[in-house]
């Protein structure tokens, strides 16, 4: 082991890597995306899957609202809101 790794080092053997895939259930899709950034990786796995669409504003806002207002009342309120 340690005369590859110093292989390695002099730069005397090209390294290989050397993987095995198995699967139990059936036929396994792998997809390999190179890209020389991260967001180009990003944009080719988007393309393949899809993007996540945004959920609308109304619900963004309504949640938020509902955050500032649970945390600005205190526990009272939210015992008071539970009770109903």
């Amino acid at each position: 082991m340690f005369a590859k790794l110093v292989d390695l080092v002099k730069g005397d053997e090209i390294p290989q890597i050397d993987t095995h895939w198995f699967s139990e259930s059936g036929i396994i899709d792998v997809f390999v995306m190179l890209g020389p950034q991260p967001a180009d990786v990003f944009r080719q796995y988007a393309a393949l899957t899809g993007t996540t669409p945004l959920p609308p504003v109304c619900v963004v806002l309504n949640s938020f609202v509902l955050c500032v207002i649970y945390a600005n009342a205190g526990m009272s309120f939210v015992r008071h809101i539970e009770s109903d």
